[in-house]
C-alpha cells in the first residue's frame, strides 16, 4: 500500500476477510433436503426396513450432510449463488468501511479495498471526496478480481493510477490511516 499511496493524496486502506458472509443455512437447508430424500427412500423402497429406526437414520443423514457441508465452505459458499455471495462482500466492506474509520481522512478521500477470499470478490468502498471527483463511469470500469495474488495485485496497481490521475501527491503526503494490510479472522 505504501507504494500505491505514494503517487496519490488518497488514502488506501485494504482489508483481507476469509469469508464475508455465514453460509450456514444454506448447510443445514441441503442436509434438510438430503434427510427428506433418505425418508423417502425408506418409505417406499422395496427393501424393508424397520420403521423404528427411520427417524434415526433420517436425522444421521441430514445431521451429517449439513456438518460435511458448514465444514467446507467453499462448497456451501458456492450453493449460495452469485447475487447473495455479492451482497454479502458488499455489507461486509460497508462495515468495515465504518470500521477502520477510512471516512475520517481530510477531504473525505479514503478508499476501503476489501479482499473477501472464499467469495473470491474483491469490494471498492470509495468515500464521498473520490466519488466528486472521479467520473461514474471510471469507477464503473475499476474492477479488481481476486481470483489470483497477480489478478489482485495487478488491479490495484490499475487503482493506484486512477487515484494519482485524479489525486496526484503533492508535497508531504503523510499516512492519516496505517498501510498495513488489516486480516480478518
Amino acid at each position: 500500500m505504501t507504494e500505491l499511496e505514494a503517487s496519490t493524496e488518497a488514502e488506501i486502506v485494504v482489508v483481507a476477510s476469509p469469508t464475508s458472509g455465514r453460509y450456514d443455512d444454506i448447510a443445514w437447508m441441503v442436509g434438510g433436503l438430503v434427510a427428506t430424500g433418505v425418508l423417502g427412500f425408506l418409505c417406499w423402497s422395496p427393501i424393508p426396513f424397520d420403521p423404528l429406526w427411520f427417524p434415526v437414520d433420517v436425522a444421521f443423514v441430514g445431521g451429517a450432510t449439513g456438518l460435511v457441508l458448514a465444514w467446507r465452505r467453499g462448497l456451501t459458499v458456492a450453493l449460495a449463488g452469485g447475487r447473495r455471495r455479492r451482497r454479502q462482500v458488499r455489507e461486509a466492506a460497508m462495515a468495515a468501511f465504518a470500521e477502520e474509520n477510512v471516512h475520517g481522512t481530510d477531504g473525505r478521500i479514503g478508499l476501503l479495498v476489501y479482499v473477501s477470499a472464499a467469495e473470491q470478490q474483491v469490494e471498492l468502498v470509495p468515500d464521498q471526496g473520490l466519488l466528486a471527483r472521479i467520473p461514474a463511469g471510471e469507477w464503473n470500469t475499476m474492477a479488481v478480481q481476486a481470483r489470483s495474488l497477480d489478478e489482485l495485485s495487478g488491479g490495484l496497481r490499475r487503482v493506484g493510477e486512477v487515484l494519482a490521475r485524479h489525486f496526484p501527491a503533492q508535497g508531504e503526503n503523510p499516512d492519516l490511516i496505517p498501510n498495513a494490510p488489516r486480516v480478518r479472522s
